[in-house]
Parts: C-alpha cells; structure tokens; sequence
C-alpha cells in the first residue's frame, strides 16, 4: 500500500499541485484562485499541444454537459435579471470552472494519481483540525482568536466556513485513514474531526457529517443488520460527544440552547432556532412566485429581498447584506435555483443530476468505488433537505465546480497501469491464486469478468467450443486457455481445477464479476489461511437491475484449497465440496449477471430443469405431486421476502414468480418423464 509520505511527494512534484491548491488555499479566500488560474494555464498548453485531447477523453466530456446545466441556468436567467450588470458579471466568472474541471480530467488519468490527491486533500484537512484544536484549547489559531459564539479555526473570526468545508471535505480524510491504518484509523479520523465540526456551531455542518458518517457505515457494514448496529452504536457516541460537548463548551451550549427553541413550536421560538431563515424562506416563496420563469437573476436575491420582505424585517434593518440590500441568499439549494434562476433553472440542474447518475450507473464497479470519497461529498453538499451556503457564490461555488471535475475525472481514471505493482506486493505476502472460468460463447460478459480479477496471479479458462470472441477476449488478459467438449458442468469445472497450476482457487462463471473491495479481502484472507474454503455473499441481476444492497445475498462456496475439495457430481448447480472449516467473507460479494431479460431467465429455466431431472431419474427420486402443488408458492415466498426480492419492484417480483415456475417446473418434467418410463416398461412387458 502507498505510504503517506510517498503520495503526499507525487502529489507535489505532479502536475496535480495547482488542482490541490485550490483545497490548500480555501481558507485564505481569494488566493484559491491562484490554483484555478494554474489550471487554466495548463488547459491552454494542453491544447495548444493536443488539439484533439477533448475527444479522447469521457470524463471531460461527461464535465462539460454537467457545468452546461449548471452555468446554462444561470445564463438564461441573466436576461431577465434585476440587476443585470451582477449576474453577467456572475456567468463570466462561472465560466472558470471549465478550465478548472478539465484540468483534473487529464491531470489524473492514473488510479495512483487520484490516491496521491485525496492523500494530500486529507493533509490539509489534518491541518485544518489540528488548528481548530488548538483553538479549542487555548482560545487562539493560526486564524487568530475565536468568535464568541464558535470556532473557526484557519479561516478566522470573520469567515465562519471552517464547519461546512470541513464536513464537506472529511470523506478524504476518512478513505485516507481507511485505507491506510483500517478501520481503526477510520474511527480515530472522525473522532478527531467530530470536535471541530460541533463546535465551528454550524447545523448545516453537523447534518453533512452525520451523513458522510452514514456512507462510511453502510460502506463498512455491507448488510442492513450490521449497518442498523453500526447506526446505533455511533448515535450513542455521538450523542455522548455532544453530551461533553455541551457540558464543557459554551460556545456548543449556547448553540444547543438556541436549536433547542424549535422544541417550544411557535413561530417566533422556531425563526429564532434557524437564525431567521423562515423569514428569509417567507421571501424566497414571494420572490419565486413573482419571477417562476426565469427567477431575479443569478447572484440577485440580495438585490430583490427588499421588494418582498416586511419593512420591519431583521435582514433589512440588521443583518443585511449590504446598503440598499436583504438576506444574502436563501441559504437552501433549491429555494436558490428557483428564486434565481427560476423554473428554467431547476429543469437544468434536475437534467444535470439525470445525466449524472446515468453516467456513475454506466461505469464499472471499480469506478464507483474509486470514486466514493468525492461521491459522499458532493452528495452531502447538495443534500436538499439541509440549509446551504450559496452554489453561485465565489467561494463555495468554487468548492462545488472543484468537487464536481475530480467526480467527472476519478470515474474514469486509469486503473490498469496499477495491477502489476500491486500484484508484486501482494505476491509477497498470501498464498498465490489461480482463478478459474469456464465458457461457452460469453464475449458479453467474459470481459467484465476477468477484468475484476487481472490482478491474480493466473487465470485459467477452459472453454467448450465457444464460436464467438470468447477465446480472444481471454488471451487478452493472459489467460490460459485450453478447449475440453462439455460434458456436466460438475466434470467440466473440476477439469478447469485440474489445469491451475496453484493450490487455491477462486471459481467464477463466465457472467459473473467480483465487486469493488473484494480482491483486498481475498488476498488478507489467503494470508496463511486456515480454512478450507471461503463462501463469497451473490448479489444477483434481475434482469434490468441488480439485487438491492439490503436484500439477503447467498453465501457460495468460491474460494478453496484444491487439496482439500473439489467438485460434486451434481448434474445442475454443481458445487464444491471441502473438508474442512469455511469460513464467509461477507465483504468480498460478486454479482451475478446472468439474467439479463426475461427470455433469457425462461431458456435457463427450461435447460437447467430438463438436466435437473435427470439427475433425480438417475438418484431414483420418487416424484409426489405434493411437492409439485406446494414447494412453488413456498419458493416465490422464500425469494419474494425471505431474500428481500421486493426491494427491487417489478424486477424482483417476475424474478419470484419466475423462481417459482422454475421450481414448479421440474417437479412437472420428473412427472412427465417417470409416466413415460412406465408406459416404456408397459408396452415392454404386455
């Protein structure tokens, strides 16, 4: 595993110091702009040198469509805007993220550049908390003394961002420490920062962490029982930190009091808890229903507050924010894209988030969980049901464009240059793996298999005659390759066994895929195994969908020692068999993709049934037509609910129902083929 010392080092002798500038340099306000004006520079030279490096690349692509929906909005709303000479002002400096996002989309092309980043990226958070601690303690910081009321670190008295950045932020922090020191380094990581974000005395800042610590759970505990415990366990921490909190800071106490206030359920008692945000949001309706189409104009509400506020309003006599001026903002997304950019506006960032989530479904499994840290950011930031500081501001405008180009250019990072070097590490340490396939014309699938376990040290693939690309495809991941006629699926693995050159197998079908984090499970469990065997959790795909994370997966056995198994003689589902203990290694599933529509679940359905029986012909098993009326409906049951089915709608339950007909099914082929057999026997025997 790369050390901290060694990414932090690549980090800044790499191309990616003007990006992580951009981070290093939040606090100091418009200094971060030094990093955005590196990276505009070298998009410039970049595409002075390669004209055609935009074509070459999904991720830009992918960043431009997005910052399209984003900037468009706002554009449009400009011609209609109260204050035009504010927001075309606001479009023009918009237009910065573009060189920015692009800047990172060729930046970091490799998995070890995106690692090096989020190592840095965690630094600086670890700079951040260190000084909000010290403030904490002695009152002063690098920013200089505390505001009365909370902490704010680096940033200084007068920028009280520290809360929001730093909860935004924390996922590097957290997947830095995770992925370095495990799961206790993890926890040590968000305790460590849980004390700056209470007491910098944002809410917004203590939801966003309170749901970055929900992502790491559920990232952590892979089955909806331990993720509940996990659930329970850090709300009592949490609720023990806030406890001490409380009791020892009056800075938290002072906020907890006035929180506290919505509890008493007036008006005036819950407009004081939000810190006057119903009288801005009162504004917000007004101003949205007088201006639905194009909204006041980005960077506007200030400007129009005063036309829709009361007279006496605490944001024009008080707080306002500026001569002549209201509220600052809505202080809430969506109230934002409609009061200043309108109806348009939300059609434009809805479209954006639609073409987002299709291109994070599109990439592989991999992809997603590289990206994880950036993804849990950008989705506590733009959680709706959270106060906000505003996406069309300088400063957190720019911290929303900077997650939103490393999101486009970690999805579709490099990861290959990467297997080698890790292979030579881990060689070093476990007991070496042949991972073994059998196919039959699988050029759909056989790619996306054997992609998700290059890293082993041998891939074997014994194939029945495939006429398609099947053979190709495996040689070019260097697989060996040898052709056998199938026979039972039971014979033909056990001879794809008898090929590998290593003890320790990992059994795959030619449609099915390991998920992201498993191999790093695998390869610690052949660490001087002491199992026979290992099972490893199935998720399967329901034809248009896969099974939802909550549904209740089968453990397989996937993984063993040769010396200690191999296969059954069973004519369908064949398995293997060990002498030994198994053990399940809940974190290291696979998914399953071989039903991938409805006529292709049918056809299974009816070959699997028709070999199913005669395997029980040859056992001599008795057929009763008991079993035929009552294990169907039981087997929709047992899928339906017991595995959680209706988790995935309509995909799941065809899935049962399909299940059940399958079961009904070969109950009624052994009925027909043992009638047949009697009337052969009869017209034998007169």
């Amino acid at each position: 595993m790369i050390s901290f010392g060694t990414s932090l080092k690549a980090a800044l002798r790499s191309p990616l110091l003007p990006f992580w500038l951009v981070i290093a340099l939040l606090p100091l306000g418009r200094s971060s702009e030094l990093g955005t004006f590196l990276c505009l520079l070298g998009v410039i030279l970049l595409f002075a040198r390669q004209p055609q490096a935009l074509q070459e690349h999904q991720g830009a692509r992918l960043l431009l469509w997005l910052l399209a929906a984003y900037v468009g909005a706002a554009l449009i709303s400009a011609f209609g805007s109260i204050v035009p000479g504010k927001s075309w002002g606001t479009v023009v400096a918009l237009l910065r993220y573009v060189p920015l996002g692009l800047y990172a989309c060729f930046a970091i092309r490799r998995d070890s550049k995106l690692q090096a980043l989020y190592v840095a990226v965690a630094l600086v958070l670890a700079l951040w908390t260190a000084d909000a601690w010290l403030q904490m303690l002695t009152g002063w910081s690098l920013g200089g003394h505390a505001e009365a009321e909370r902490i704010s670190g680096i940033f200084g008295a007068t920028n009280l961002k520290l809360g929001p950045a730093l909860a935004v932020l924390s996922p590097f922090a957290l997947w830095a420490a995770r992925r370095h020191w495990g799961l206790p380094g993890l926890l040590f990581a968000f305790a460590l920062m849980l004390g700056p974000v209470l007491l910098a005395g944002s809410r917004a800042a203590w939801l966003c962490y309170a749901l970055v610590a929900l992502a790491f759970a559920w990232r952590e505990a892979r089955s909806p029982l331990r993720f509940a415990g996990l659930c329970v366990i850090g709300a009592v921490l949490l609720a023990l930190a806030g406890g001490i909190a409380w009791k020892t800071s009056g800075r938290f106490q002072q906020r907890m009091d006035r929180t506290l206030l919505v509890l008493h359920g007036t008006d005036q008692s819950i407009d004081t808890a939000l810190t006057g945000r119903l009288d801005i949001w009162h504004a917000s309706v007004e101003m949205i229903a007088a201006h639905p189409i194009l909204g006041v104009g980005v960077r506007g509400f200030r400007y129009a507050y005063p036309h829709y506020a009361p007279a006496n309003d605490h944001f024009l006599t008080v707080e306002s924010c500026g001569v002549g001026e209201g509220a600052c903002h809505p202080h809430q997304l969506v109230l934002e894209i409609l009061t200043e950019t309108g109806t348009i506006g939300l059609l434009l960032w809805l479209a954006g988030l639609v073409l987002a989530r299709r291109a994070w479904r599109s990439v592989d499994a991999a992809a997603r969980a590289r990206t994880f840290p950036v993804t849990v950011a950008l989705a506590v930031m733009m959680f709706p049901l959270n106060t906000h500081l505003a996406f069309y501001s300088a400063w957190w405008g720019l911290l929303f464009g900077w997650l939103l180009g490393l999101w486009c250019a970690a999805l579709y990072v490099d990861p290959g240059s990467e297997h080698a070097a890790t292979n030579a590490r881990s060689l070093m340490s476990r007991e070496p793996l042949s991972v073994v396939v059998i196919t039959f014309n699988n050029a759909g699938t056989l790619d996306a298999c054997l992609r998700e376990v290059a890293w082993a040290d041998e891939i074997v693939v014994l194939d029945s005659g495939s006429t398609d690309d099947t053979v190709a495809i495996a040689q070019r991941y260097g697989a060996r390759v040898a052709v056998h006629p199938f026979d039972s699926f039971g014979l033909q693995k056990q001879r794809a066994y008898d090929l590998a050159a290593h003890d320790w197998i990992l059994n795959l079908d030619a449609d099915e895929t390991l998920s992201p984090g498993s191999r790093e499970v695998i390869e610690q469990a052949l660490m001087a195994p002491r199992h026979a065997g290992f099972r490893l959790p199935r998720r399967e795909r329901l034809f248009w969908t896969v099974q939802h994370r909550w549904g209740r997966r089968n453990g397989l056995l996937r993984l063993f020692d040769r010396r200690r198994g191999g296969m059954n003689d069973v004519e369908v589902h064949a398995a293997v068999e060990v002498r030994g203990p198994v053990k399940t290694l809940y974190r290291a599933d696979f998914i399953n993709n071989g039903d991938v529509d409805i006529a292709t679940r049918m056809e299974k359905i009816n070959r699997y049934t028709t070999a199913m029986v005669a395997h029980k012909l040859r056992k001599q098993q008795r057929f009763t037509g008991l079993r035929m009326v009552l294990y169907p409906p039981m087997f929709f049951l047992r899928q339906y609910i017991g595995k959680r089915y209706f988790l995935n709608g309509w995909a799941g339950f065809i899935a049962s129902v399909t299940g059940a007909f399958y079961a009904f099914l070969k109950y009624a082929k052994l009925h027909e083929a043992r009638r047949e057999m009697k009337q052969r026997k009869h017209s034998r025997n007169p």
